[in-house]
């Protein structure tokens, strides 16, 4: 048996009210992970902290944190374009490289 993320994120509370930490975020929750922990959280994430570039923008999630006044931070901007071919910025990318030859 683990630690439950509700009995988690009520200690993070308690760090919030000792006036230890302003507020407190997440790392790649998802939907339906945010709405389990707003079903039962005092002090809300003021942040969710995901991967967010041209190959993964997650619109769905985006929408979702606007809607809840969560703020996204995108973490992996540049990543795909290292190891990934055929995506939205690959004509963008190839021109700017050309052009700088």
């Amino acid at each position: 048996e683990g630690t439950s993320l509700q009995q988690v994120w009520r200690q993070l509370e308690g760090v919030v009210d000792e006036g230890l930490a302003a507020s407190i975020g997440v790392s790649n929750f998802r939907v339906q992970d945010l709405q389990q922990l707003l079903d039962f959280a005092r002090i809300k994430p003021v942040l969710n902290q995901v991967e967010f570039h041209p190959y993964l923008q997650q619109p769905e999630l985006h929408e979702y944190c606007r809607q809840h006044d969560i703020v996204v931070a995108g973490y992996s901007g540049l990543v795909p374009l290292t190891w990934k071919v055929g995506g939205p910025v690959d004509e963008v990318v190839g021109r700017l490289a050309a052009a700088r030859r």
